[in-house]
């Protein structure tokens, strides 16, 4: 089986975005996937509005954070609205309203974004969760959103129809919709350069759906071909973002109660992500600061604590179908492939890093926790990043995965710690100083420490 399987993945398919053997296409607007190969298009419903069409007057009979509990669209129309769709499941929605607010803030009367709790009955939100949930993440981060928020509205969710969120619907001064994209897009610099006039590109997002637990990548690319259908072996390799995906990985399983697996997709990973569920039995116990990168060409293997994707072109979509075998296997298989198409190898060694050497001083009883909830506080949506009644080897841990420079623990510590931390969690010397200020002592030195490589063969 292992002969045969590394002949078909030699000869992987890689493609650039939007390229098929017959298809190029920009990146900008365009769908790394061809339109015509995708087997769930989107939805085709008639009420459906598109780039360049006009938004009509839509009576809301749901608002909230409004002077009244209806409202028609017109009532918030200004040089730009965006209509941001979400819902209270979706946590990342949620996390994004300080910076909508933030941005709304700036931008002030030039600028609307109406927050639309989209297929709300779907979602089972109402009127108390949405109120609730404002509350408590006004007590959690001190962020008051003052944005409008429609919910129980049809007819926007027919007119804007998604299958992922956030889902972000640009409209001008006279309610036409200049674009649809996803939350990536929404920044200053964007809202800024369209108030002003200038023209822009942004990556429309087109929203598909397939189930990769039960359908392959290759299904998606190639409409459902039926030669293609659960080929014994195969591996496909998409270079691009991929709209209605995000960013996920998972394996199929030949069925639950012999353990045995068939496949294993990630989608829309940096290189670094995706090399860390591949080699997850060699790289799991290493933190990012300890994970060095020495290929030619490194930009790919960016490593970020949240993995918001900023790039749509410096992401990949990878799968692979395997007859029944185990996990170990499935890796060995992964990993032969990364080899072959990346031309890198993955290897455990020793270097010399300048390192952080936390110790423990009598000032640190200060830091000693007063509290018996234990809260873990470091999202980007926070103006304050803190951590209660947890152990410092634990805090240090998750500090290692954004800090450049490793973080070792000689504290000795049993007792379990308060600290505040800044809001970069990647500048060294700000943890520093939040550290002293808890009592820590710090200093500079350099250690051989057990480290993983990847690099060119």
């Amino acid at each position: 089986m292992r002969t045969r399987l590394t002949t078909l993945l030699i000869s992987s398919i890689i493609l650039q975005p939007g390229q098929s053997s017959a298809q190029t296409a920009k990146l900008e607007r365009v769908h790394p996937i061809p339109a015509s190969a995708i087997n769930v298009a989107i939805t085709g419903n008639p009420k459906e509005l598109t780039i360049g069409d006009q938004v009509p007057d839509i009576e809301f009979n749901e608002v909230l954070n409004y002077h009244s509990k209806k409202a028609r669209l017109s009532d918030f129309r200004a040089k730009l609205t965006i209509l941001d769709f979400w819902s209270t499941s979706c946590t990342s929605c949620v996390a994004l309203f300080p910076h909508m607010q933030a941005l709304k803030d700036e931008f002030g009367d030039q600028l609307q974004i109406v927050l639309v709790n989209g297929k709300t009955k779907v979602w089972h939100d109402d009127r108390e969760k949405i109120k609730t949930l404002l509350e408590h993440q006004n007590a959690r981060g001190g962020v008051n959103i003052q944005l409008p928020i429609v919910f129980n509205c049809e007819e926007l969710d027919n007119a804007f129809p998604y299958e992922t969120l956030p889902h972000e619907a640009w409209l001008d001064a006279t309610g036409k919709i200049i674009a649809i994209t996803g939350a990536t897009e929404v920044t200053a610099v964007n809202i800024k350069n369209i108030l002003e006039g200038k023209t822009i590109q942004m990556h429309t997002k087109r929203d598909v759906f397939i189930d990769l637990q039960k359908n392959s990548l290759q299904e998606l690319y190639y409409n459902n071909v039926a030669h293609l259908r659960q080929p014994d072996f195969s591996s496909f390799l998409i270079k691009g973002y991929i709209d209605g995906l995000h960013g996920e990985q998972g394996v199929r399983m030949e069925n639950a109660s012999t353990g045995m697996m068939t496949g294993w997709y990630a989608t829309n990973f940096s290189l670094y992500r995706m090399y860390k569920f591949a080699y997850k039995n060699i790289m799991s116990k290493y933190p990012a600061n300890q994970v060095l990168i020495e290929t030619k060409d490194s930009s790919n293997f960016y490593k970020l604590a949240s993995e918001n994707i900023s790039s749509y072109t410096n992401v990949y979509s990878y799968d692979i179908t395997v007859q029944p075998t185990n996990y170990a296997d499935l890796l060995t298989f992964v990993q032969h492939d990364f080899e072959t198409i990346f031309k890198t190898i993955v290897e455990p060694e020793k270097r010399q890093l300048n390192c952080l050497i936390i110790k423990a001083s009598p000032a640190l009883s200060r830091s000693y926790t007063k509290t018996k909830d234990k809260r873990w506080e470091l999202s980007n949506d926070l103006p304050q990043k803190f951590i209660r009644n947890y152990p410092i080897k634990e805090v240090l841990s998750a500090l290692n995965n954004s800090s450049p420079v490793p973080l070792i623990d000689n504290t000795f510590l049993e007792a379990n710690i308060d600290l505040d931390l800044p809001n970069n969690l990647m500048d060294i010397n700000s943890i520093k100083s939040c550290l002293k200020r808890a009592g820590f002592i710090v200093n500079e030195e350099s250690r051989i420490l057990e480290v993983i490589v990847i690099k060119d063969k």
